[in-house]
């Protein structure tokens, strides 16, 4: 299976260098976003070999810059790409049961929300509502729908239609997955 990491990334200097090194480990092709970061990511991002990095001259948000991201995977001919942020609260461990998942589900969803310490408590309620909300809309339990951590096949992202250009398409993803009758797990 041919796997693509899609990191978008927005003024993550101080992250972004041991975070690929930890990718690297897991996954050998990654896609770095750099949505307009106006401290040096670029310039770090640009010193890493072994990546492919597209760069937006403006920040254009998240939802956009995954949205470029997905139409490079499906341009390459990737089977599945795992969605990271690059602020270093995705473990690179992790990638591995992404990637063990994704052979059997459409898209696989992290969950943050069982081991939500360090969350502040306002993000905590929030994301807690919001996951009831949408699994009730949805009519599917998620436990965390706005965990940025994710896993696709491109199969399904060929028939998603994602329109948002901020955080909120990590929502968008789930409700239109579910309208196109994916599994999700």
């Amino acid at each position: 299976m041919k796997v693509l990491t899609i990191m978008p990334v927005y003024n993550e200097n101080g992250h972004i260098i041991p975070l690929i090194k930890g990718i690297k480990k897991f996954c050998r092709y990654i896609l770095v976003i750099n949505d307009g970061s106006t401290d040096n990511t670029l310039s770090e991002l640009q010193k890493i070999g072994d990546i492919f990095l597209q760069s937006n001259e403006k920040n254009v948000g998240k939802g956009t810059s995954i949205r470029k991201g997905f139409k490079y995977a499906l341009e390459q001919k990737y089977d599945a790409v795992i969605l990271m942020d690059g602020d270093g609260q995705h473990d690179p461990v992790d990638i591995n049961n992404f990637i063990e998942k994704i052979k059997f589900s459409d898209i696989v969803v992290g969950n943050r929300m069982d081991n939500c310490k360090n969350m502040p408590l306002i993000r905590y309620l929030v994301n807690k509502l919001d996951s009831i909300i949408v699994s009730k809309l949805i009519n599917y339990h998620v436990k965390d729908v706005h965990c940025g951590y994710r896993a696709l096949t491109t199969n399904l992202i060929r028939k998603l239609n994602l329109k948002s250009e901020r955080y909120e398409i990590e929502v968008e993803m789930i409700i239109e997955a579910r309208r196109n009758r994916a599994t999700i797990s």
